[in-house]
């Protein structure tokens, strides 16, 4: 069975993880212990979180966690319903602006 492959980028202040088979699925992992999952089903999510586990300094007790809803728009935005993002999947706006939201949340 071959292993998924993943693109990797490190930044100052966090990590991005993208699958390369499913582009639309990517994780931001942060140095004081959030990471946003975007674009992943509840079972890749909870694989990725476990994955991650072992990984933890100071775990919280108690894990918290939020979902949102996010589109594809010509506008970029958030309202009440949906995160809104621009152009496609695998665009360098998309990208900064999963980043930017990402650090928002």
């Amino acid at each position: 069975k071959r292993e998924p492959s993943a693109e990797v980028l490190t930044f100052d202040d966090s990590v991005h993880f993208r699958s390369q088979e499913r582009p639309e699925e990517s994780v931001f992992v942060f140095p004081y212990g959030s990471v946003v999952i975007w674009g992943m089903d509840v079972g890749s999510e909870q694989v990725m979180l476990r994955d991650l586990k072992k990984f933890q300094l100071s775990p919280l007790r108690e894990a918290e966690g939020d979902e949102f809803r996010y589109e594809y728009d010509s506008t970029p935005g958030i309202t009440n319903e949906a995160v809104k993002l621009t152009l496609g999947v695998n665009s360098q706006e998309t990208f900064l602006e999963r980043l930017a939201t990402s650090h928002a949340l």
